[in-house]
């Protein structure tokens, strides 16, 4: 495994109150990832309208003042980015993520502490070919 060329600084998510409440009945880590990326699309973009439902291959699709954006959302429960950790396993996806989309990373996933990173293929990772793809660092 080699390193990033530009490892990305992840930052904090704030979730309010409510949605604390709303993620408290979902354990799984891909689900509330998704929901976490959503929170951070929204601060992110004031404007962001979700389409739906998303590009095939995405998941999650936003509009933002006539732009389409596409994001693919991957959720861990660790602290780190945990690169070797992130999996691709739909053809449409990694083609998604080879175009150019933004993988966004959800850290510690399974708390109401998130962090996020915006992942990018060739600039933050490579995709090794497996049963399914695997991120690996870009050298």
């Amino acid at each position: 495994i080699t390193t990033m060329k530009k490892s990305p600084i992840p930052k904090s998510i704030s979730l309010s109150k409510v949605q604390k409440y709303e993620l408290r009945g979902i354990k799984a880590v891909a689900k509330r990832a998704e929901i976490m990326a959503k929170t951070y699309l929204k601060n992110k973009y004031n404007s962001a309208e979700f389409i739906i439902p998303p590009t095939k291959g995405a998941d999650i699709t936003i509009k933002v003042r006539q732009k389409i954006m596409d994001f693919e959302v991957k959720g861990t429960k660790d602290k780190s980015i945990a690169l070797n950790k992130l999996k691709v396993s739909s053809k449409d996806s990694y083609e998604l993520i080879k175009s150019g989309i933004i993988v966004i990373r959800i850290m510690e996933a399974h708390t109401n502490k998130p962090s996020v990173a915006e992942l990018k293929y060739g600039e933050h990772f490579e995709l090794k070919l497996e049963p399914r793809w695997r991120a690996k660092y870009s050298s």
